[in-house]
């Protein structure tokens, strides 16, 4: 049965100087089936470099894809990082930027990529920063751009001091007359222009001033008074009630009544005396309270030091006699006992 059997394999079995029968009747040595592989690939190999656009059923070799490489390479035209940075500016890289060139990464993190670091970014001798290149101090939490001009980092995340004063302009200017203008003097212009809104006119005729009043330029447009008063308004409501008896209500500001209330004024007709009324409380004694008339007469003060004496009369001097009496008073009266007794 052995025996059969690999005479039977024997017979069936391909190798390698066979001709390789692809069925299901025969079996390969691994000679045959290693160079039935080489034989396939062999024949899709493809060692030209121009193997592009190429096919699905074609291989490129090693060789042909190195020297496909060699000859991408050699017809780019990169831009180095040394021409990027080595000054000073214009780099050869800014001299040589266009449509055909690219920059290899390392000149396009020069170029392009932003500092973020505590320390300023240094700047060797005949190193070309990048103008407007940006750093962000990590420090300070401030940001910065090179300013190759100044040859300086430029803080441009806070606002600088403030500047020097401008001289000052022109004064205004107030067209004069007694004929309303039609065109005004432009200081800044230094000419004459159309009047327009916001304008002011002095009239010399009636000492008014006019502003040119014009909302719209194509609607109607006019010169307004602006030293007239306007027209007077309503009476305002009274402040103080009159009348012989005390009110219980009192005008409002919409033209209606209110009840009285703490501070109304009461003139009373009757005895010429003003009352307020006082409320401190509203829900306790309330009362009108006259502030017309003087209180009651204080107690009296101290008696005050005896004067000097005085000095004499300057009249002239009299004397009585019975019977006439002067008094203790130097008052002067009639003694009638001795008037009586003289016979």
């Amino acid at each position: 049965m052995d025996k059969n059997f690999w005479a039977k394999a024997e017979e069936d079995t391909i190798y390698t100087d066979n001709e390789f029968v692809c069925d299901d009747e025969h079996v390969a040595s691994t000679g045959a089936i290693c160079k039935k592989i080489e034989d396939a690939i062999d024949d899709r190999i493809v060692t030209d470099p121009n193997f592009c656009p190429g096919s699905d059923t074609e291989i490129p070799s090693t060789g042909a894809i190195c020297e496909k490489l060699d000859d991408y390479l050699e017809t780019i035209d990169i831009i180095t990082k040394a021409q990027q940075t080595v000054g000073p500016q214009p780099t050869i890289a800014e001299q040589r930027i266009s449509d055909d060139t690219v920059f290899s990464s390392a000149a396009s993190k020069a170029r392009h990529d932003t500092y973020h670091q505590d320390e300023t970014p240094a700047s060797p001798i005949n190193y070309a920063e990048q103008p407007g290149k940006n750093w962000w101090d990590t420090d300070v939490l401030g940001d910065y751009t090179w300013d190759d001009n100044a040859g300086a980092w430029i803080d441009i995340g806070t606002a600088g001091p403030p500047g020097v004063a401008g001289p000052v302009g022109p004064p205004g200017v107030i067209h004069t007359g007694d004929v309303p203008p039609t065109t005004y003097f432009d200081p800044y212009l230094n000419s004459e222009r159309p009047v327009r809104d916001g304008d002011g006119w002095w009239n010399t005729s009636n000492a008014h001033l006019y502003v040119y009043y014009c909302p719209d330029p194509g609607g109607s447009c006019q010169w307004v008074d602006t030293s007239v008063p306007g027209p007077q308004g309503p009476a305002g409501i009274p402040t103080v009630h009159t009348g012989d008896t005390p009110p219980t209500q009192f005008p409002a500001d919409n033209g209606s009544f209110r009840p009285i209330q703490d501070g109304d004024l009461w003139f009373n007709t009757s005895n010429a005396n003003l009352y307020v009324y006082y409320a401190p409380d509203p829900g306790g004694s309330n009362q009108w309270v006259d502030i017309g008339k003087p209180g009651p007469q204080g107690p009296a003060g101290p008696t005050g030091p005896e004067g000097p004496p005085g000095t004499g009369g300057g009249g002239p001097t009299y004397t009585f006699s019975a019977p006439l009496v002067v008094n203790a008073t130097n008052n002067v009266s009639i003694d009638l006992q001795i008037l009586t007794s003289t016979p």
